[in-house]
């Protein structure tokens, strides 16, 4: 869902962005607002700074999102993306086999780059979600938000 200043809500669905004209458009100071609501103190604090920050939010029974909340030109506005409960594994992906097998080495470094929106963090969300049910290892992450949870 992007959600922008004098504009209805658009949602991208099976990559095709729709327009909600049933919801109406939104002042920045609204959007602003309902972005406050999903930063805690020190990510307010970045907002402010920088003028833009990632944060994961969860509404309790209905979904986990990623949400970029971000000012340009004065005005606030927000990308909302769905970030599952299950992490995906390579299959879902229809990821070659090779992932799986960088996945089991021992050691070593693997890039994944790309622009925003195109499956870097869900294609090391599989990675790492083979590693955990295919060898036994202590798998440690950083990431800022942290979107998926492993178990």
């Amino acid at each position: 869902m992007h959600l922008k200043p004098r504009q209805h809500p658009v949602l991208r669905v099976r990559g095709r962005l729709g327009r909600l004209d049933a919801w109406p458009p939104l002042e920045s100071k609204e959007i602003e607002q309902i972005g406050s609501t999903m930063m805690n103190p020190l990510q307010r604090q970045r907002f402010e700074r920088d003028g833009g920050v990632d944060v994961q939010y969860t509404v309790a029974g209905v979904g986990r999102y990623r949400a970029s909340i971000c000012r340009a030109r004065g005005s606030t506005s927000i990308a909302l993306r769905v970030v599952p409960y299950e992490p995906p594994t390579i299959d879902d992906l229809h990821l070659p086999p090779v992932v799986a097998k960088l996945a089991m080495e021992p050691r070593g470094l693997i890039l994944v780059t790309g622009p925003a929106g195109s499956g870097k963090t869900t294609t090391l969300a599989a990675m790492l979600n083979h590693m955990n049910h295919h060898r036994a290892a202590h798998i440690v992450t950083i990431e800022d938000p942290i979107e998926y949870l492993f178990e």
